[in-house]
């Protein structure tokens, strides 16, 4: 699959920049929403863009959209499992 987005042709070689990281929230609330799709998009959304806003100071961020993504399930699975209880 092709991101879309700019790349750079070197030689025969073409190199795709990363992905927007507007693209890669929404892939990662995406991916939330198959694991946990009883959970409202809102506290998805909610959820995810809190955690990217919380590690925006983060000097290595190619790990940031799995981390999220973690984050994000556990997060929410307890806050289902608290409010059932």
């Amino acid at each position: 699959m092709r991101v879309p987005g700019p790349s750079l042709l070197i030689g025969s070689m073409t190199l795709m920049h990363a992905p927007t990281e507007g693209v890669v929230v929404e892939q990662v609330k995406a991916r939330v929403h198959e694991r946990l799709p009883g959970v409202s998009l809102q506290s998805i959304e909610a959820e995810v863009t809190g955690l990217f806003h919380e590690y925006a100071g983060s000097k290595v961020r190619a790990y940031l959209p799995i981390l999220v993504e973690r984050d994000a399930i556990d997060h929410l699975r307890r806050s289902a499992s608290d409010s059932v209880t």
